[in-house]
């Protein structure tokens, strides 16, 4: 069951905003441009040049590739009786990325984190799970054990929740989709999830904003890049309040709670859905610990923000094309 978030609109004006800022004013190339509904968010796609089919159906064949992915997994909790949806090559390849992540952070990105975050809801006037249910579920938490064969403590199965990665892979497909059909370069944007292909057609730099985590309606800063993908992972993103406190969707899979360690993390790198797994891994690590993983792993950089100051943290190979805007 898909479960849409109706707070669309107001981030829809956001990523149109993230547009305007790359968009090429005067330059004479074919320029195409849709956005839909899809994976719970505005996808929105836009391509330049000529390719071996009009722009229209371009558009098309992209949206298409993001579509067999949302139909596969809708919301991307896999329960044990979904288990078919693990058979499809398209999971195989999802499940890679998390796993990579899951090495990377140390277990901080765990997709079996499923069990836990179906007791959250995060809609106004919503509660923290019960701390009973809360317990039991964490029992199922673990990707070694998974992976082992080992059987879930309460008997009823492993649950995946492999959402977040599946947004960054269908964007992986369907930037593929474009290059094969001969288009010389595209943005595509799921909910904030960037992905770019090709140069940009004026020449010079991508300038990608990053939203300020608390001006929903401002920018931090601009990242001025190449072709990269982009993912950023932020408190802001889905939450409630209850009894005076703020929950948010970013969850500990050590305790099953909102994470406390960032504030926002943006994750530069090669494969969209591995900058989203690691966004959400590195956002719970938060830290110092964090930055200097990101400083490790080779052709990943991050934008991080921290505390109640919003300190903003970037990596060695990112600092020069990072553009505060406050």
């Amino acid at each position: 069951m898909k479960r849409y978030n109706y707070a669309i609109p107001l981030v829809a004006v956001i990523i149109l905003l993230v547009f305007t800022l790359t968009r090429d004013r005067g330059e004479n190339v074919p320029e195409h441009y849709d956005s839909r509904l899809m994976m719970d968010t505005f996808v929105e796609i836009r391509i330049w040049g000529a390719g071996e089919v009009d722009g229209g159906a371009g558009l098309d064949s992209a949206f298409a590739a993001i579509a067999a992915i949302d139909d596969l997994l809708g919301d991307g909790i896999i329960t044990p009786a979904e288990a078919i949806v693990l058979e499809a090559a398209e999971t195989d390849s999802i499940m890679a990325r998390s796993q990579a992540a899951w090495r990377h952070t140390g277990g901080l990105f765990d997709p079996t984190i499923g069990a836990v975050s179906r007791l959250w809801e995060f809609y106004a006037g919503a509660a923290p799970p019960d701390p009973d249910s809360l317990e039991g579920a964490l029992g199922c938490v673990g990707l070694e054990d998974y992976m082992a064969g080992r059987p879930c403590p309460d008997g009823r199965g492993y649950v995946l929740d492999i959402g977040g990665v599946a947004k960054g892979y269908a964007l992986e497909l369907a930037a593929a989709a474009i290059l094969r059909l001969g288009f010389r370069a595209a943005l595509l944007n799921a909910g904030g999830d960037i992905k770019i292909v090709g140069d940009r057609p004026r020449g010079g730099k991508w300038r990608i904003a990053v939203r300020h985590p608390r001006a929903r309606e401002d920018f931090l800063g601009c990242l001025n890049v190449g072709p990269v993908s982009i993912a950023t992972s932020g408190d802001y993103e889905r939450s409630f309040t209850h009894g005076g406190t703020t929950y948010h969707h970013i969850l500990d899979p050590r305790n099953g709670m909102p994470s406390r360690g960032s504030v926002s993390v943006t994750v530069i790198g090669r494969d969209a859905g591995l900058c989203d797994a690691l966004a959400t891994g590195l956002f719970v690590m938060g830290g110092t610990e964090a930055v200097a993983l990101v400083e490790a792993l080779p052709g990943i950089e991050a934008v991080f923000v921290f505390g109640e100051d919003l300190d903003v943290v970037t990596t060695s190979g990112i600092a020069d094309s990072f553009e505060r805007l406050e």
